[in-house]
This record gives structure tokens, C-alpha cells and sequence, in this order.
């Protein structure tokens, strides 16, 4: 258990020196490789947690106990469960180690504390579906087959739709629904024999229905609300993205949550110099936009120059994530409708409203919300142009 926690300190260290001013980066990135890497390591552990007694010889001894077979398979598993989030623990404290000794300070620290919260979702449902599996099966290789899902889901994210993805923030309530049903069935399945005539526990009649008929609800939402080509389209996110953002013309509009939630449009605040930003959060180049858009905003918000990042990422905790760990103050829009594509001009309903080739992207507005300049790439976020563009817009319509 030391060496494990020990690598996967290492794990955090490498993950946790990333781009930014604040946690931000750091933070999601520490998040995504405990839902990609240590949830591997869950998998492979709960499957043994689950086999042992028999590959020991040990199941006539623990049946001897006078629990109830759902309390054992449930205590078993919390067990397991709990040293997988000991090695989360050692992962984030790795992350925000790294992350100190590299820039002096984690300022955003809180962005820890919410990829901390995902990444155990994330790891309850892996570990349950190994555990279930490889109880019911009595064989570790059964709890394998959790392990295969995640580098399908990995492997495929060019032709599978958003719904089956774990790590996805808007996904958690589901697939921890579904763990629990997994969990139910398996303390009310596994060696119902010994439990004679008596009945089940309360706790576990309920745990496997209310799990599943959840998991099924908040799927149905998911997809009925959500925007993705490979399962349902949203009218919405379609409308917006028949727009086009023209030279000298009116900029393409839209209607997205920003990090704390609220629902934000060009049009809440008329007679400003937009600088619409359509960035990835999950990139270093996406990070250096959102803190140059930090400092225009520092500059010239007094003169009436606001800034709005829209990003681009499936996972719709990422910008909220980055925008509370780098601090932002400015809007930072999530763009629910997001999903798998090769091109990012095809990824996004928005990014396809502006036309979007590379990212980061920017357009500058005049104050009657007109595109007076298109940057991409290196141009937005690097060199004089976005000043300059800025600066122009000012002087010819001076608040």
C-alpha cells in the first residue's frame, strides 16, 4: 500500500505542474488522470478484493461470521473502496506539491477540493462494477470487463455520444446511481442460499431498484437535454449553430452558463466591446487566453471592454473548474453543447457559429456588438494584435 501511494503521488506530481496563474489547469489535470489511470488501478483491485476469499481458501471462514451476507459484501467492498481514495488522496496532495514547489503558490486551491469530489465519483462506480462482476463470477477476470469499458470509452471518443462517459461531470449522479444498483444486486444476489427463509436487509431490497430506475431517469435527461449528433440534437445548440460570424456584421449570439451558473448572453449587457474568447480548458494555450483575458479585463473594464470565454470541452465541469482556479471574474461560459468530433469547428455549436479553425479563437466587437477582428492560434493569446484591436476599438468608440 506505500509503494502504491507512492506512485501515485508521482502520478499527481507529474499532472499537477501545469500552465496557469491559479489551480485551475493543475487541478483538472490531476482529475482526469485519477479517472483515467487510478481508476484502472480500482478496477484490478476491487476484482481482487472481490476473489480473494476463494482464491484463499478463506470462504467457508468468513461465512462462518454471523453477519448478514449483504453486510459482509458490503463491508468488503467500502473497505477496498476506501484505500482506492487513501491513493486519491496521495494523488491530489502529489498535484498540489508539484504545483507549489513549481510557481510558489496555489492560489484556486478550492479547483482541488471539486476534482477531488468528481475523481471519487468516478472511482465509486469503476470499483463497484469491478467488485460486482468479479463477486457474482467468482473470478477477478470478470472484473476486467469494467477495465475494457474504459479504454473502449477511451479509444472511441470519435463515435460513442457523451452519455457513456463516467468522468463526465454531467454524468456523475448517473453512473453513481448505476453503481449502487450494482452493489445492491450484488449483496442481495451472492450466496442467497445462506440467508435461508430470512429476508433481506431494508437497505438492501432498496438499494438496487431506486439505483437503477435513477441511473435510468438521469440517462433520459441527459440525452433529452443535452446536445450530441451521435445520439439527439438539441433545437437549440442547432439554431445557434446556423449562424456566422461575419466581418463588419452583427456577431453570432448565444445563451450559456457561466461558472457560477448563471445563464449569459451578448445581450445582457448592451454598448460594450466584446472580446468573445472560444478557447479549450483543458490546454496550456487555453489557459494563457483565459489569463490574457484576465489582464484586458483589468485594464479596460473601467472603459467598458468585457471579455467572455466560451469553452469547448465535452465535459461540462472543465470551465468552471479552470475559471474558480485561476479566479477569473469575467464570464466563462460551457458550451453544453460540446460533443466528440475530429475538428473543433465541428465539436461545438458555437465554434461552428464562428467559424472556428484552430483554437484558441477570438473576436473583437464594437459597441454595437459588429466583428471588427478575427484572431486564431498563437495570434489571440500572443504578440500586439489583440491589443492593438482592442485599443483601436476604444479610441474610435470611446465610452
Amino acid at each position: 500500500m506505500k509503494a502504491a501511494l507512492v506512485f501515485s503521488a508521482l502520478i499527481g506530481w507529474s499532472a499537477g505542474n501545469a500552465m496557469g496563474d491559479g489551480a485551475g489547469l493543475s487541478a483538472l489535470a490531476t482529475g482526469d488522470a485519477a479517472c483515467t489511470y487510478l481508476a484502472l488501478v480500482a478496477v484490478y483491485w476491487l476484482s481482487l478484493a472481490a476473489a480473494r476469499d476463494a482464491a484463499l481458501s478463506a470462504t467457508s471462514i468468513v461465512l462462518s461470521k454471523p453477519q448478514p451476507t449483504e453486510r459482509l459484501v458490503v463491508a468488503r467492498f467500502l473497505g477496498a473502496y476506501l484505500q482506492v481514495l487513501v491513493l486519491l488522496v496521495g494523488l491530489f496532495i502529489g498535484a498540489a506539491a508539484s504545483r507549489w514547489i513549481h510557481s510558489g503558490a496555489v492560489a484556486g486551491s478550492s479547483a482541488y477540493l471539486a476534482q477531488y469530489g468528481r475523481s471519487a465519483v468516478v472511482l465509486f462506480f469503476a470499483s463497484s462494477a469491478a467488485y460486482s462482476l468479479a463477486l457474482m463470477a467468482g473470478t477477478p477476470l470478470a472484473g476486467a470487463l469494467a477495465g475494457m469499458y474504459w479504454i473502449v470509452t477511451l479509444a472511441g471518443q470519435e463515435y460513442l455520444a457523451k452519455v457513456y462517459y463516467p468522468y463526465y461531470t454531467q454524468n456523475l449522479a448517473m453512473f453513481g446511481s448505476l453503481g449502487v444498483f450494482l452493489i445492491g444486486m450484488a449483496a442481495r444476489l451472492h450466496r442467497r442460499g445462506r440467508r435461508g427463509s430470512a429476508p433481506p436487509q431494508v437497505w438492501c431490497r432498496a438499494a438496487w431498484p431506486v439505483g437503477l430506475i435513477s441511473a435510468l431517469i438521469l440517462a433520459r435527461g441527459i440525452v433529452l437535454y443535452g446536445h450530441d449528433p451521435l445520439m439527439l440534437e438539441s433545437p437549440v445548440m442547432a439554431e445557434i449553430s446556423r449562424q456566422d460570424a461575419v466581418m463588419h456584421k452583427r456577431s453570432p449570439g448565444f445563451l450559456l452558463p457561466d461558472q457560477n451558473g448563471r445563464l449569459t448572453a451578448l445581450s445582457d449587457t448592451p454598448g460594450k466591446v466584446f472580446v468573445i474568447a472560444l478557447v479549450d480548458p483543458r490546454s496550456d494555450e487555453g489557459v494563457l487566453m483565459l489569463d490574457r483575458l484576465r489582464d484586458l479585463h483589468e485594464r479596460y473594464g473601467g472603459q467598458g471592454v468585457l471579455p467572455v470565454a466560451v469553452c469547448i470541452a465535452n465535459d461540462e465541469g472543465a470551465a468552471r473548474t479552470v475559471a474558480h482556479g485561476e479566479r477569473l471574474r469575467y464570464p466563462v461560459l460551457t458550451d453544453w453543447g460540446s460533443h466528440h468530433a475530429p475538428k473543433a469547428a465541428e465539436a461545438s455549436p458555437v465554434a461552428g457559429a464562428y467559424r472556428v479553425t484552430d483554437l484558441p479563437y477570438v473576436a473583437v466587437t464594437d459597441r454595437r456588438r459588429r466583428v471588427r477582428e478575427m484572431l486564431e492560434g498563437i495570434n489571440a493569446y500572443d504578440g500586439p494584435q489583440l491589443d492593438k484591436a482592442v485599443s483601436a476599438r476604444l479610441a474610435e468608440e470611446p465610452k
